[in-house]
């Protein structure tokens, strides 16, 4: 008498097709994880002891620790997708700076052939008197000017580009320092200032995720160090 040997492993159902290299849902994604376990529940309760069945609880836990884990990967697949958008909104906008003027910390000003330059400064309240120097390469005076009546937050100015004597001087970058004051019953109180320089943006560079704008001396500012934009 021939006996053929039948298996009793509920489970060989599992390894059906799970070698196949043409299956379209992978094996260790969300959806591959529930079609397996889909599998397995099924093949047990087919091959369940009718006389001790399964028990609801230990199926309803089975069942939610698979959806907390298709729960998951959706999460994921949706930041991950909401941070393609952000990246895309920061790239258009980082290339719309180009050829445009940035206002940025720093204390230089840059002065073009017979014209004016400008810078900007922040006051943490209001002036009564805001004094600016600009100084050359070498740390020379070469003018001085004076803003009256000043209110808090951002002000711009701009240097005719003129000596203390009203003459013309040559084209390039100077330093600037600010120095805010305000007068009450003959004290003299300090308000603080901080300079900031105007700059061409010339290019916009990305740089372990971040962009940056190109100014024409050669730095890098972060764009989201940037203070106004004109």
């Amino acid at each position: 008498m021939t006996v053929t040997s039948t298996t009793n492993n509920p489970y060989s159902v599992l390894n059906t097709g799970s070698s196949t290299s043409s299956s379209s849902v992978s094996a260790s994604s969300a959806e591959g994880i529930q079609n397996r376990f889909l599998t397995l529940l099924t093949t047990q309760l087919k091959s369940q002891d009718p006389m001790n069945p399964m028990e609801n609880n230990e199926i309803t836990s089975q069942m939610a620790q698979i959806s907390q884990v298709t729960g998951l990967e959706n999460l994921s697949k949706s930041i991950n997708s909401l941070l393609q958008s952000q990246y895309g909104t920061q790239s258009l906008l980082a290339a719309s700076l180009v050829g445009k003027s940035a206002m940025i910390d720093g204390n230089t000003l840059t002065l073009g052939q017979g014209g004016t330059a400008q810078g900007g400064v922040i006051l943490d309240g209001s002036a009564q008197n805001l004094a600016i120097t600009v100084k050359n390469a070498n740390g020379e005076v070469i003018d001085t000017f004076t803003m009256n009546n000043v209110k808090s937050g951002l002000t711009t100015f701009n240097w005719d580009g003129t000596d203390k004597d009203g003459n013309a001087v040559a084209a390039g970058v100077y330093t600037f320092s600010v120095a805010a004051t305000n007068e009450s019953n003959g004290k003299t109180t300090s308000v603080t200032a901080e300079p900031l320089s105007n700059q061409h943006v010339d290019a916009v560079v990305w740089d372990k995720g971040s962009p940056y704008i190109v100014t024409p001396q050669g730095g890098r500012v972060a764009i989201a160090n940037i203070v106004q934009v004109s």
